[in-house]
């Protein structure tokens, strides 16, 4: 393979930054719906920055039933609700926006001047930041503002506050079939290529094997189409459903610590808290998995092989059986605080009724007494019996203190039979 030094590399560069947004299709709202799409068309009207991802099927698909299955050159689900489109100086910016309060921030950045990967890596993440930064705020207002104008129940406003949070960039360097040739390209994309799961993509890519490499964090793409590249497009469809998948897991983390809580401080309020944030995680988690697997099924077949390589190099599986795991653990926990307080509550209601029960022991005996002195007293009470009552009298005779020990004594036994069959 021959070979061609430059003296002064230049660079081009794509980052891929999850981020938070506040707002979001109401949780179960289907966005294929036409409703949905109503509403997203009247988004589009109101913002001309807005590109929804609607296709229109031709007259012969309509009349069809399984028409999603007609095309096989382009993607026909998307996860994707719409993209906002922002330039500025040095640098455009995407923000490709999805359910469950997520944005992926496309960057794309040009001449980046740097000798080594160390450098363009810290110069691409630098720019990125500059460029989330001036973008997010303007973002927010424009979306939210024409959200807000819309006349639907479809979209809800959370934690408006602050600027959602950022998550971990992806970093993609565009190379051209030149550029391969030059000996400080390849020196810098080996280095760049170095930590990711499979470094030896670099000298595949050299070799024209390879025409991308995208593993983790780091990733080179040869021949980068100027909109809509496939491996591009894949690659923020699998940052999303992991960042998502993510956020549903950290859900069900919070209402682990308020489950643990509860259950260790006996605190009803925490509990209270956990079944809540239990219950809207599993959703979440549930509904999310839906979706990816139905997006999943209708992606384009080269785009099928890249998730499914994306996802495999970053332990996607482990992830969502991770947060399963965390549901059961969080759901058996919630389970046994509930037994428990149910057998906590169980033992005071025993109680609270072997108490009522001894007091009506230590009643009976001081009625009998009472009863038995005035029948003494009062002969008409017993002028029915043909005579005075030989048990009347005999306690009639016995003084009060002692009928009142003998009440609790037997009391006593009672509840001591009690704790016996209790163990």
């Amino acid at each position: 393979m021959s070979t061609k030094i430059t003296s002064d590399p230049k660079w081009d560069a794509i980052t891929l930054c999850p981020l938070d947004i506040t707002f979001a299709l109401k949780l179960g709202s289907d966005q294929s719906s036409a409703n949905s799409i109503e509403v997203l068309e009247q988004l589009r009207d109101i913002n001309p920055s807005i590109q929804i991802e609607i296709r229109d099927d031709t007259s012969h698909k309509q009349a069809l039933e399984g028409a999603e299955y007609l095309s096989t050159q382009d993607d026909v689900s998307t996860l994707r609700l719409f993209k906002w489109y922002f330039n500025q100086q040095n640098c455009e910016v995407v923000y490709h926006v999805f359910p469950n309060q997520l944005a992926i921030c496309e960057v794309r950045l040009s001449g980046i001047h740097a000798e080594n990967a160390a450098d363009l890596d810290n110069l691409v993440l630098q720019r990125t930041d500059e460029a989330i930064h001036l973008s997010q705020g303007i973002f927010e207002q424009q979306i939210t503002q024409s959200l807000r104008q819309l006349d639907s129940n479809l979209v809800v406003f959370e934690n408006q506050a602050h600027k959602g949070k950022i998550y971990w960039p992806s970093r993609t360097l565009l190379l051209n079939q030149q550029q391969l040739d030059d000996t400080k390209t390849q020196a810098v994309v080996t280095q760049w290529l170095s930590d990711t799961h499979r470094p030896q993509d670099a000298e595949k890519i050299f070799a024209g094997q390879l025409n991308a490499s995208m593993t983790w964090l780091k990733y080179v793409v040869v021949d980068c189409a100027k909109n809509n590249d496939y491996r591009l497009e894949t690659m923020i469809l699998a940052q999303y459903c992991y960042t998502a998948q993510e956020k549903c897991n950290q859900q069900v983390k919070k209402a682990i610590e308020l489950a643990f809580s509860g259950h260790h401080k006996k605190l009803e309020k925490d509990l209270t808290q956990a079944r809540n944030a239990l219950e809207q995680s599993r959703v979440s988690a549930k509904l999310h998995q839906v979706a990816v697997n139905e997006t999943l099924r209708h992606l384009t077949r080269r785009k099928r092989r890249l998730i499914d390589d994306i996802f495999q190099a970053w332990e996607y599986d482990r992830l969502v059986d991770n947060g399963q795991l965390m549901l059961d653990l969080c759901s058996d926990k919630i389970q046994e605080a509930n037994n428990r307080q149910t057998k906590i509550s169980a033992s005071k209601t025993e109680y609270i009724l072997i108490g009522i029960s001894l007091f009506t022991v230590l009643d009976f005996f001081f009625f009998i007494t009472q009863f038995s002195r005035e029948a003494m007293s009062r002969p008409t009470l017993d002028h029915n019996d043909g005579g005075p009552s030989t048990l009347l009298t005999m306690i009639a005779t016995i003084p009060a203190d002692t009928m009142f020990f003998a009440g609790i004594v037997f009391a006593g036994l009672i509840f001591y039979a009690y704790k016996k069959v209790k163990g």
